[in-house]
């Protein structure tokens, strides 16, 4: 039988909303132009402009104001190339995300990537040509949460913290499934702004967190309340695995274990039961220090997941080095995986890896049954993304376990 694959698709196929309002589409070839143009508006964009070259297509984001949610550039173009485009938008401090479109090999695709990555673009994905409607749909309503712009500059260290204080960011639960089983074996908890809008990640206080060094304090303010939202869950819920996001800054603190051991105790939870992820794009410094507070945390108890495996610096050898239990792996791999061979083998590669260090494997961005399928035969254990849900509130998440359950008793 099908590994959830013939679960109810009402309830763990969501309907998907694009998170881009207004795109800009850069390229030589109107007939491309009004093909792009087409799918786009299939998948929910509102509104759709377009530039014959580099040159207008910097001159129409000008006149916009930047007001561009999301920019589609071609590399290989007269006047000014997509590299050129991307090293400019980048000069101009571009806030929205970039798709890289090309007839060239992916080899090439996959280095102007890395090379927009390091200048500090947001890049969606990059699509060959002729165009794959089915992979640009996936990119724009991929599950991945997403900057939308820079603006905790604008917020001061006092607002911050009071927004930590007062519970403005609430903790929401999106679950982890077993491929084995089917079963539900923990949440990642993310979080949400209360006031502003629950349906995306409130980027601009998370980054203005990490740069005031308050990270910690907003970590054990979401351990406390994801602990508190769930003791009303039947108690075998409330056994469920609970995953947090740690920065790898506060790795470097010595004081780092015993203050989440502090914080995990005080909310009632067991440290057996909690798994602090730790993301791969940000570079985790081997030091003596950062291998004695990890050290520590798995004599304490805790799990530790190196997330978004694939998309950073993280070597095979600081797999080997520091003590992680779990490796997830980026869900852009996995929504590629089927039109990417460089996609495809990430994924099967870092899945056999991780299992013979003797490290769980995830497969983040699951949104299809197509992508179930290929997480179990390249190895993972435990799966999540859209196909089952997105975030959600304690009293949804309760609800979707619920009906999650009686569906798997019914195709069993």
């Amino acid at each position: 039988m099908n590994v959830v694959a013939n679960a109810s698709s009402s309830l763990i196929s969501p309907p998907l909303v694009c998170r881009y309002g207004r795109v800009l589409v850069i390229d030589d070839d109107p007939l491309f132009q009004i093909v792009i143009s087409e799918s786009l508006r299939s998948s929910g964009v509102s509104m759709i402009d377009t530039a014959n070259d580099g040159v207008e297509g910097l001159e129409t984001l000008a006149k916009a104001n930047d007001s561009y949610d999301l920019i589609a550039v071609d590399l290989q173009m007269p006047n000014m190339t997509g590299v050129d485009v991307i090293r400019e938008l980048s000069r101009l401090g571009f806030k929205g995300s970039v798709i890289i479109i090309s007839s060239e090999t992916s080899n090439l695709l996959r280095s102007v990537e890395n090379m927009a990555k390091l200048l500090g673009i947001d890049i969606l994905g990059a699509l060959g040509k002729p165009l794959d409607v089915d992979a640009l749909n996936a990119l724009m309503h991929s599950s991945r949460e997403r900057k939308r712009g820079d603006n905790s500059a604008h917020l001061s260290r006092t607002q911050v913290i009071k927004a930590i204080e007062n519970r403005l960011l609430v903790p929401f639960f999106q679950p982890k499934v077993s491929l084995k089983t089917r079963s539900v074996t923990g949440f990642e908890v993310l979080a949400r702004h209360k006031e502003l809008g629950t349906k995306s990640a409130p980027g601009d206080y998370l980054e203005a967190i990490e740069k005031f060094g308050l990270s910690v304090d907003f970590l054990c303010s979401m351990i406390a309340q994801a602990a508190k939202q769930i003791d009303d869950w039947p108690t075998r819920y409330r056994a469920l695995k609970l995953s947090f996001n740690l920065t790898p800054l506060a790795v470097q603190d010595s004081g780092l274990p015993d203050r989440l051991l502090a914080a995990v105790v005080r909310a009632g939870l067991d440290p057996k039961s909690v798994t602090f992820e730790i993301t791969e794009n940000h570079l985790l410094e081997c030091t003596a220090a950062s291998l004695e507070v990890l050290s520590l945390m798995r004599l304490y108890g805790f799990d530790l997941s190196i997330d978004d495996f694939g998309t950073g610096a993280t070597s095979i050898e600081q797999l080997r080095t520091f003590p992680f239990t779990e490796l997830k792996i980026d869900g852009r791999f996995m929504m590629t995986s089927d039109s990417d061979e460089f996609s495809r083998l990430t994924v099967e590669t870092s899945a056999k890896l991780a299992g013979m260090l003797g490290m769980t494997v995830v497969a983040e961005g699951v949104e299809t049954p197509a992508a179930i399928l290929f997480a179990r035969r390249s190895g993972a254990d435990q799966v999540q993304g859209f196909h089952f849900a997105r975030p959600m509130s304690a009293d949804d998440t309760l609800a979707w376990l619920s009906s999650y359950e009686l569906d798997c008793r019914r195709d069993s």
